[in-house]
């Protein structure tokens, strides 16, 4: 399953079909749960990105679409072990200041990820702005991947409640 991110100005057309961005996350359903009003809440966890080729069957209710699954990169095993390092000791820092335990770092310091999984959960606990989660979504190179998870647990150091907001 994929959620796409609306396009800015989608409130004009919100109950049609407002443009969406075509680079999306893919993930797997693992709970969900359905509310009072027939809606339902449906957690994802993330498992690739693709890009959305088109739209199919515009008569649904939902949207349906064909997309490409970008392949994951592929480093050399020791390549980005320094980059983990940093990670991780950022990581480390953040919760010995009692920060971001409830967005579950604590869990990714324990787990042995490849350096693009890695940084991929770490990306979807600390950057909350949608905006530049849409363009973390859409850099493909690690190192500037890297860069923006950077950034984003530096500032969570400097301003806790960004992270566990």
């Amino acid at each position: 399953m994929a959620v796409p991110r609306l396009q800015p100005g989608w409130e004009n057309d919100y109950e049609g079909r407002p443009p969406i961005f075509s680079r999306v996350g893919v993930g797997r359903v693992i709970r969900h749960q359905e509310l009072p009003d027939g809606r339902f809440y449906i957690v994802l966890e993330g498992l690739r990105r693709a890009e959305i080729t088109q739209e199919t069957d515009p008569s649904r209710s939902f949207r349906l679409a064909e997309a490409q699954l970008i392949s994951p990169l592929s480093a050399k095993p020791n390549k980005h072990q320094t980059t983990i390092g940093r990670m991780k000791v950022l990581v480390a820092q953040l919760l010995a200041q009692g920060i971001g335990q409830d967005a579950g770092l604590e869990q990714l310091l324990e787990w042995d990820l490849p350096a693009d999984e890695l940084l991929d959960r770490l990306a979807h606990a600390s950057i909350r702005d949608p905006e530049e989660r849409q363009s973390y979504l859409e850099t493909a190179a690690l190192s500037q991947r890297t860069e923006i998870v950077t950034s984003a647990l530096a500032a969570a150091l400097i301003s806790p409640e960004a992270l566990d907001a």
